[in-house]
């Protein structure tokens, strides 16, 4: 909705949105826009950028880094559940290339992902096995 006010604004700079990345998959996972992605926008500046990181749950998952991960995935190809921070975003579409299974019940918001990865509604450790990002990212713990 955001994004459709901005088509309405007056073209005079003084109305500006700050988006997620998500904004240029938009067209791909949506099928009818209200507007043109990216033809009605004019990006101006990037102000920041996020990780992708690849956590588990040690308890349920004995995967500790990316090359054990992937051989867990191999030999369990319907054995694993993910979620992520929301449907359609990217996160949502590396997982997507990772694993074939959507953890069930898990719908699009960051608490339903939590709640998958526990496999509870209790409190849990997650370790990161992967990370994907920026010469900053570097300073992420990895376990």
């Amino acid at each position: 909705m955001g994004l459709q006010a901005l088509t309405k604004a007056a073209p005079d700079g003084s109305t500006l949105a700050v988006v997620s990345n998500n904004v240029v998959i938009f067209p791909s996972v949506i099928k009818a826009l209200p507007f043109d992605m990216p033809g009605d926008f004019t990006p101006i500046a990037m102000v920041g950028s996020t990780p992708i990181v690849l956590v588990v749950n040690p308890p349920k998952v004995a995967a500790t880094n990316g090359r054990e991960f992937i051989a867990l995935l191999k030999s369990k190809p319907d054995g694993l559940n993910f979620a992520s921070g929301g449907t359609g975003t990217i996160l949502h579409l590396a997982a997507e290339m990772s694993t074939p299974c959507r953890a069930p019940g898990v719908g699009g918001n960051a608490s339903d992902a939590n709640r998958a990865l526990a496999g509870h509604q209790g409190c849990m450790t997650l370790h990161t096995i992967g990370l994907a990002g920026g010469p900053t990212c570097l300073r992420a713990p990895i376990h």
